[in-house]
């Protein structure tokens, strides 16, 4: 079984050095990779200290946040797995999104009832996630890589970069190109106007957000390359915006009643990932309509560039 979880500066231990981790408490959990900037880091950087629950970086700057690759070898049983969930909910509620992911994959071919509206018989919300980062991770079919493998005919991503992502899963996304689905990221220009107030509304540094921004349109631009070369039947298509973009988007066939949307309403001043995020089927969430058609407004405003465009302009930052 894997898994990734989100480490940032609130799981940072100053007095030993390293992240808090208690994932780390899973009986046969190792760490398989750990990803800065939504790249792999060298195993030398880091050091896992199963007894202390913590990951401790060896270079005197430690980043702001790392995804974390875990991986469970040993299958548990139903009561280990509960008890051992129980004892870290009551210790450290902020991982109940992680063991809310382990135990739906355990449990992953039990058959469910969705919960009805008095009002409305509709579904509920099919899933929210309390830390908005956690959908990136593997292992339950209602995260981000399992939606993006079930997508059938597009897949659309809009938020202010996804460097994380596009590198993690980097072979689903060129797979899904070859499958003939296509696939649309419009992203947040990294040295434009609106870059110093996203930082803000964000609250994080501007530097800071102009290089992870930089660093997810270079990656996205390498796998533009990719597609291009293998001549895949789907499409890459990557637009710029210079505008601050309110809610981060996620929408898997969104003209498909059994596509999804996955969206994360900001809160000025705070960094998203720390918010929660919420997934919804198509065909119990009409409004998921008026978002894509905001969506396919800013892709086609005048004033957002293509990757191509972008990059001729910028030839120093490709």
């Amino acid at each position: 079984m894997d898994f990734t979880i989100t480490l940032s500066n609130d799981d940072w231990d100053r007095s030993k050095g390293g992240w808090r981790c208690p994932a780390l408490q899973i009986p046969t959990v190792k760490v398989k990779n750990v990803y800065v900037d939504g790249t792999a880091v060298d195993e030398k950087l880091y050091d896992v200290n199963t007894a202390l629950l913590l990951i401790r970086w060896s270079q005197p700057t430690h980043p702001r946040q790392a995804a974390v690759h875990l991986q469970v070898d040993k299958a548990l049983s139903t009561e280990e797995l509960t008890q051992r969930w129980k004892k870290l909910a009551i210790v450290l509620p902020v991982l109940g999104s992680v063991a809310a992911a382990l135990i739906t994959a355990v449990f992953k071919d039990t058959p469910k009832t969705p919960s009805a509206s008095p009002t409305t018989g509709k579904k509920d919300i099919a899933k929210i996630f309390e830390r908005s980062n956690d959908f990136l991770a593997t292992g339950d079919r209602q995260q981000f890589p399992s939606l993006l493998k079930q997508a059938k005919r597009e897949a659309w991503f809009v938020g202010t970069t996804f460097y994380i992502s596009v590198d993690q899963y980097h072979d689903v996304i060129l797979s899904k190109l070859a499958a003939g689905v296509d696939l649309n990221f419009l992203v947040l220009s990294p040295n434009g106007d609106a870059i110093s107030k996203v930082a803000h509304l964000l609250g994080v540094a501007e530097k800071e957000l102009a290089s992870d921004c930089l660093t997810g349109i270079r990656i996205l631009g390498r796998t533009v390359e990719e597609a291009k070369a293998a001549h895949y039947p789907g499409t890459l298509q990557v637009r710029i915006i210079d505008e601050p973009v309110q809610t981060r988007l996620y929408f898997f066939d969104p003209k498909a009643d059994e596509g999804y949307v996955y969206f994360i309403p900001q809160m000025n001043g705070t960094n998203s990932q720390t918010l929660p995020g919420f997934l919804v089927e198509n065909s119990v969430a009409d409004y998921h309509s008026t978002y894509f058609t905001g969506v396919l407004r800013m892709w086609n405003d005048s004033g957002t560039k293509s990757l191509e465009a972008w990059t001729a302009a910028h030839p120093e930052l490709k």
